[in-house]
């Protein structure tokens, strides 16, 4: 029952409206999560992901206009967005010095609209506080989708046989089931986010033992992890095994590092310089510590495509901010291939100027992250970390960091953003400060 005093009242009016523009958020933001992976499969849905973007922009200024009164960002977190909105202003500017601007308007826009989604949704999430929804979210409709197309898709699963070495180095007999994606890659980047939240998720229930269920919650987390991974080795998708192989290797590196016994730290320590001097050593007798490593793993010559830039406007305004896809199709007129190499595309496209804009706020969220980590000093925000760090190394094998076709993408900087508001910089900052002031009262 609602309280009877009118200050009650309206207390309880506020909140109930509230929770009304909360449900309404995870509806058009689990809605948008289910429309991007199936567009991917077969022939798709009657709704595109430009319209669901729409969709977002519009349910999402309606409901920051009418609730975000309290909500204020601080320095850290406002350069990351002045760096994004700098970069897209770049991206306007450039097009008008570019060989290609005749190509770029449509997708510039389609670009635009997705990243201020995903700060339209980072703000709502931080808003409403539901960082762990937004990650339970996704995590149940990757789960779902995996368990409908492994289902659609049994006969194919008991007569293939997996061969996981072959396929991954594209040789000898070897299948890669799509289970009905148009790209069988795109399945395999959805397979990796399912497995970061996973270790999100699950280093959440390990931290607050209290919530109820926590063990069937858990047996539920791991068996959809297994599948996750099930299915991703029929992808024999490289950047999502090599990506799943580094996130296991940081947390058994954190894990060995937070052990008591030094002689463990010390054995890890010299294991892994053992193996680091081995590859590098291993690359440079083979010719390939350079770019071409990227490529041999990715499959691709991304280092061809450098040489489209052919003058000094070219280095500075890029040629323009043109689909990926254009290089594979050689609809650019020029000796290219496909773009697998986030990095490369952002300074081929935009420029010097807009690759160090549109690396800076990946940096500059990276670093937030990070401090989040100093101030509460628990796994969930590693994990939330170690999730960024996946995506970035990902970009050295696709067009993956911050990019509309790749579910990661919108999903990880949701949560990314949605991590980095006013109290966290307040916490951030008290912490930092009690940290140095017990520093210099110890000398």
């Amino acid at each position: 029952m609602p309280p009877a005093e009118g200050g009650g009242m309206e207390i309880y009016m506020k909140n109930s409206v509230l929770n009304i523009y909360k449900y309404l958020f995870f509806l058009i933001y689990g809605s948008m999560i289910y429309v991007y992976i199936y567009n991917l499969v077969d022939t798709g849905l009657s709704i595109s992901n430009g319209r669901m973007n729409l969709i977002m922009l519009v349910v999402g200024i309606v409901v920051l206009g009418t609730t975000s009164k309290m909500l204020k960002l601080s320095k850290r977190t406002s350069i990351v967005y002045v760096f994004l909105f700098l970069f897209l202003i770049w991206c306007v500017i450039g097009g008008f010095f570019s060989r290609y601007e005749n190509v770029i308007f449509d997708h510039f826009i389609f670009y635009s609209i997705f990243v201020i989604d995903i700060v339209i949704i980072g703000l709502c999430i931080s808003r409403f506080q539901v960082i762990v929804e937004s990650i339970v979210i996704p995590f149940c409709i990757i789960g779902y989708m995996l368990i409908e197309r492994m289902y659609a898709y049994k006969q194919y699963i008991n007569s293939s046989s997996m061969n996981v070495v072959s396929a991954f180095l594209r040789q000898g007999n070897y299948v890669r089931l799509p289970f009905g994606f148009a790209h069988v890659n795109s399945l395999g980047n959805i397979c990796l986010l399912e497995i970061c939240l996973f270790i999100t998720l699950f280093s959440y229930l390990m931290e607050n033992k209290e919530i109820r269920f926590s063990l069937f919650l858990k047996l539920i987390l791991l068996i959809i992890a297994f599948l996750d991974v099930y299915v991703m080795l029929y992808t024999s998708t490289r950047t999502a095994i090599i990506c799943t192989l580094i996130l296991f290797l940081m947390i058994l590196v954190v894990s060995v590092y937070r052990a008591n016994s030094a002689r463990w730290r010390i054995l890890f320590s010299f294991l892994g310089m053992f193996c680091a001097i081995m590859l590098i050593v291993y690359m440079i007798i083979q010719g390939k510590f350079s770019l071409s490593t990227f490529d041999a793993v990715s499959g691709r010559n991304n280092s061809l495509n450098l040489k489209i830039m052919k003058n000094a406007k070219d280095l500075i305004f890029g040629i323009g901010f043109v689909n990926p896809g254009l290089f594979g199709q050689k609809a650019l007129g020029e000796l290219t291939t496909w773009m697998d190499n986030y990095y490369i595309y952002i300074f081929v496209t935009t420029g010097l100027v807009g690759a160090i804009l549109n690396f800076g706020f990946i940096y500059l969220t990276g670093r937030q992250l990070f401090l989040r980590i100093i101030a509460e000093n628990n796994r969930f925000s590693l994990c939330i970390f170690f999730m960024f760090i996946v995506n970035c190394i990902s970009g050295f094998l696709e067009t993956s960091v911050a990019y509309p076709q790749f579910l990661f993408s919108l999903v990880g900087f949701s949560v990314f953003w949605g991590n980095i508001n006013e109290s966290l910089s307040t916490q951030i900052t008290t912490t930092l400060r009690t940290k140095t002031q017990v520093k210099f009262s110890q000398r």
